[in-house]
């Protein structure tokens, strides 16, 4: 874990708009900024706004719920190469 596990990862992935799910790799607080390893292998890196909404039991909860290791479901709107996301929903932790 260490040092290498807060640099910026190089290997994303860019999806079509759409719900992805996946395993919280990186949740990084100062960044507000999530990467998820999607089940079939690839890797999203996700920028959280003020507009990101956060879930978990049908209730709304603050970013600082998301924690590494938790299952994600999330919906995401593509802008460009970049990701937008708009719902963020807590399965389970791991």
């Amino acid at each position: 874990m260490g040092d290498r596990e807060t640099k910026e990862l190089e290997d994303t992935d860019v999806v079509a708009s759409g719900t992805y799910t996946g395993t919280a790799r990186i949740v990084d607080r100062e960044q507000n900024e999530i990467y998820l390893d999607l089940d079939d292998n690839r890797t999203l890196e996700l920028y959280t706004s003020n507009d990101t909404q956060f879930m978990r039991n049908g209730e709304q909860v603050d970013f600082d719920a998301l924690q590494q290791g938790q299952r994600l479901e999330v919906e995401v709107e593509r802008e460009g190469e970049s990701l937008k996301p708009k719902m963020v929903r807590i399965l389970h932790s791991q």
